[in-house]
């Protein structure tokens, strides 16, 4: 998962797992992934990463409420 055999590329990967690492991790750990998500946007305006903040907020506009 976005493995990395340095400092150098580990600065070149994204801050947001492939679908199928997440996947993966929420198979395992059986997380809520919009509240992850949700956490995420806020860290990432707190911290001004105003390019991740805009993907996890992507993510979640994509997520459909399962309660509904």
């Amino acid at each position: 998962m976005n493995g990395a055999n340095n400092e150098i590329e580990m600065d070149r990967q994204p801050l947001y797992l492939c679908p199928v690492c997440l996947r993966k991790l929420y198979s395992t750990l059986q997380f809520n992934v919009r509240d992850v998500y949700e956490n995420f946007v806020a860290l990432c305006g707190k911290y001004g990463l105003e390019e991740e903040r805009i993907w996890y907020q992507k993510r979640l506009d994509c997520i459909q409420d399962t309660n509904k």
